[in-house]
């Protein structure tokens, strides 16, 4: 186990993270905040991510508010592909995971922790079977973007769309040929049919 010791760690990399992370630095430019990213996307945009899907934003790397570059330059250091896994909120060290699976600590004279929220996922029988995705991340979005275009995907259908439900139901992208796009979770499931001629279509509406 390795470890390390810096003025300023936060953990979370999404707006919060990094408004507070740039924040500091603008404060202190001698103090350049490291940022431990679970996964390899920090500052994009989630509520951008329905925009991808249906073919609004084509490229996936638009999403970002700021991309490495950017970020770097504002002064924050990035740790990508890095879980934190127990923090000492007396003492300020943070226990990470690092890419390659080795364990580390990290000490910090301020700890900020800016995680942000997880989806809400209520007590609905069949959550966790195969298909069945909520929308949340970047690794959320190509799960659910490789699910519909795969050639087995006969139907996707997106419970509680909310008040843009009519909007999205009306979205016809040509990325699924006339499907419209999803808003939210989506349960993508497979017909009875295996016939390769008839195209996957998605369904949006509440229940």
């Amino acid at each position: 186990m390795t470890s390390e010791h810096l003025r300023l760690v936060i953990v979370g990399g999404s707006d919060a993270g990094v408004a507070a992370g740039m924040r500091a630095h603008q404060l202190d430019p001698t103090t350049r905040p490291l940022v431990v990213v679970a996964d390899g996307y920090p500052n994009f945009s989630i509520c951008g991510l329905p925009f991808y899907l249906s073919g609004e934003t084509p490229d996936w790397r638009d999403l970002a508010h700021r991309d490495h570059g950017d970020l770097e330059a504002a002064g924050l250091q990035l740790r990508l592909d890095t879980r934190a896994v127990a923090v000492d909120a007396a003492d300020h060290p943070v226990a990470v995971h690092a890419p390659a699976g080795a364990a580390q600590v990290i000490g910090s004279d301020r700890l900020i922790i800016g995680t942000g929220a997880v989806p809400a996922r209520p007590p609905i029988a069949g959550l966790d079977l195969p298909g069945v995705h909520v929308l949340h991340s970047m690794d959320h979005v190509f799960a659910v973007h490789d699910r519909l275009t795969a050639a087995s995907t006969r139907r996707a259908v997106s419970r509680k769309c909310g008040a843009n439900r009519s909007r999205w139901s009306a979205v016809r992208p040509a990325r699924y040929k006339g499907r419209p796009s999803p808003r939210a979770a989506l349960a993508v499931r497979r017909a009875s049919s295996s016939s390769p001629s008839e195209r996957p279509s998605l369904d949006c509406r509440s229940t």
